[in-house]
């Protein structure tokens, strides 16, 4: 059954037994998101950091395994390394995959 959830001042989330997300928010930016697709049938969950001014700083992947969300799957699609430029704008960031995808400039 697929399913979605986005996590805001919640701590917890509905789609997989009431597993927590890192922290809840009331800035109305997102916590976290948790989904499950029909066609892997895999359960995947991102929380989100912040900065002091509501810039996403990072946002750590973790695959359910049946007992909690963790990285024994081997799969890490994580963001960090946020930049912004004066205006807001992301400059750099590093995108993970099974590996390092790479670091990303944006101009």
């Amino acid at each position: 059954m697929p399913g979605f959830d986005l996590g805001y001042d919640n701590k917890t989330n509905s789609l997989i037994n009431n597993q927590a997300y890192t922290s809840a928010r009331y800035d109305g930016n997102i916590t976290g998101t948790v989904w499950k697709t029909v066609q892997d049938n895999k359960v995947c969950k991102y929380d989100y950091t912040y900065d002091n001014v509501g810039r996403l700083t990072g946002a750590g992947f973790n695959q359910y395994t049946g007992i909690s969300f963790n990285k024994t799957a081997g799969v890490d699609y994580s963001v960090s390394s946020l930049n912004y430029d004066l205006n807001g704008n992301i400059k750099t960031m590093t995108q993970k995959r099974a590996t390092q995808f790479g670091d990303l400039k944006y101009y």
